[in-house]
């Protein structure tokens, strides 16, 4: 826990190691052979003579460099991370269908599932996205949102509530027709489309119409 660099002096003249650093050996003759305490640890004491001198960062913080003279210096995790286990130099980032918002969190239960109408398909985030226009999602903790099925629609834009059904997705009117899944404007006009949530005009593919007659014209 002690060195010195001059000849002929008495033991006490031996300097400590500073803090943030120890010496498990006798006969130290310089400050560099202190060595640091690791990442993910601290020491706020002079003269240590181990590395289990070295405090450990708790759980729900990290420090990721070496030599750190605080329990400051363990920072809390950020939002969208977490830290379950001591002494750690990184967190972990909440996975996919999760998010977080808080810092300092010790468990990935702490990372929350995504209510329904949201999704998260990236790691580490702080919050959930609401499902695109056309698109629902009825279930928590999702990675994706579900198409809207042919003949119907869902216009409705950033309010998730519009987005936690498959009830959300509206049927076509009579007069109105979609062939698309995920449809996220009106449905087209079809004068021929005699029922609701139909998913044809006069029986035409995409792309097609009736003139007169029975075939379908591109």
């Amino acid at each position: 826990g002690r060195y010195n660099s001059q000849e002929g002096q008495t033991s006490a003249s031996c300097a400590r190691c500073g803090t943030g650093k120890y010496s498990d050996e006798q006969g130290q003759t310089s400050v560099t052979t202190c060595q640091d305490c690791g990442t993910g640890k601290f020491n706020v004491l002079e003269g240590r003579t181990s590395e289990s001198d070295c405090k450990v960062c708790v759980a729900g913080k990290f420090n990721d460099q070496e030599g750190r003279s605080a329990e400051l210096d363990c920072r809390p995790c950020g939002t969208g991370k977490y830290s379950g286990e001591i002494g750690q130099s990184i967190c972990k980032s909440c996975p996919t269908s999760r998010y977080n918002n808080e810092e300092g969190k010790t468990s990935v239960s702490d990372c929350t599932l995504c209510q329904k109408g949201r999704y998260n398909d990236k790691l580490g985030q702080t919050e959930c996205t609401v499902c695109l226009r056309g698109q629902y999602q009825a279930a928590e903790g999702s990675v994706e949102c579900v198409l809207c099925p042919a003949g119907t629609n869902l216009a409705f834009g950033a309010s998730v509530a519009h987005h936690d059904a498959l009830s959300d997705c509206i049927d076509c009117d009579v007069g109105k027709y979609n062939p698309f899944e995920g449809l996220g404007y009106a449905c087209t006009v079809c004068e021929s489309a005699l029922n609701t949530a139909s998913t044809d005009c006069a029986g035409c593919k995409p792309g097609q119409y009736l003139d007169s007659g029975v075939d379908c014209k591109d």
